[in-house]
Order: C-alpha cells, then structure tokens, then sequence
C-alpha cells in the first residue's frame, strides 16, 4: 500500500465520517425528545440520562474520528 492509496482512503473515510457526524447531529438536534423516550425505554433509565448518553456518544465517536481519521489524513495530506 502506498501512501497515497493511504492517503485517498483516509480521505474518503474523512467523507463518510463527517457524514455520519452531521447526521446524528440533525437527528439528535431535531428528535432529541423522541430518541431520549424510545432509548429511555429501551435501557431502562430515565430520559435525561439517556439525552446525556446520546451526546456524549456524540462526543466519543467525534474524539475517535479525530485521532484516527482526521488527524492521520491531515498529515499524509499536507506533510507527505
């Protein structure tokens, strides 16, 4: 593998990635109401620990996006 197949597959996980991101953004902005009851009753808890949940699932997925996508495309990108 090459670093620039490295470099477009990287890229193109960035793509979906950020897809991924604002769409669970949209959906947790627009229905946060509507998940947090349908997850609460799910799980079992409450629906403000399972607004909690959804976000900071959020805030996960976006720190992992960051360490192994964004930030390893930024430097074959711009540095390679």
């Amino acid at each position: 593998m090459t670093i620039d197949v490295l470099t477009t597959f990287l890229g193109w996980c960035l793509v979906f990635n950020i897809s991924i991101l604002l769409l669970f953004l949209l959906m947790a902005t627009v229905f946060k109401n509507g998940l947090a009851r349908i997850n609460a009753k799910l799980f079992g808890v409450t629906e403000q620990h399972a607004k909690d949940m959804m976000f900071r699932l959020f805030y996960q997925y976006r720190m992992l996006f960051a360490i192994f996508n964004a930030i390893p495309w930024i430097v074959l990108y711009f540095f390679m």
